[in-house]
């Protein structure tokens, strides 16, 4: 009995420091409007960014080859807020550059598809 709950209490902190911070779209936005220093990058692909995103939004596709080298450059003192089309890979984004050394970076819980639902712009080129 005591080894099962030793291993899950062993675990227990890694699955903590796997999860990934999020936001809401209406923190999102209050962020934006109050915040110039905040970055906004869309992990889509530039497909489909073309069919709307959210203004000022860099396109930087997180399945793209050259995610990693696109973001290492990138100033590790300002706050990014990271979306996708529903969360899962803006998820996996801010995973990827919190392990390159990104400390304020957030993934917005729902996407495009949540920030849509609440009624917020969006913009085509």
């Amino acid at each position: 009995m005591r080894f099962p709950l030793l291993s899950l209490l062993l675990l227990l902190p890694s699955a903590f420091a796997m999860a990934q911070p999020e936001i809401s779209v209406d923190e999102l936005k209050k962020k934006t409007e109050n915040n110039t220093s905040a970055i906004l990058i869309d992990v889509r692909t530039p497909k489909e960014v073309e069919e709307g995103h959210i203004e000022g939004a860099r396109n930087i596709n997180v399945d793209s080859r050259n995610f990693k080298k696109q973001v290492k450059d990138l100033d590790r003192s300002r706050s990014y807020y990271l979306y996708c089309g529903s969360g899962v890979r803006s998820s996996r984004a801010a995973r990827i550059m919190i392990d390159m050394g990104f400390d304020s970076v957030y993934s917005v819980q729902g996407g495009i598809k949540a920030w849509k639902a609440a009624g917020y712009p969006v913009e085509k080129d």
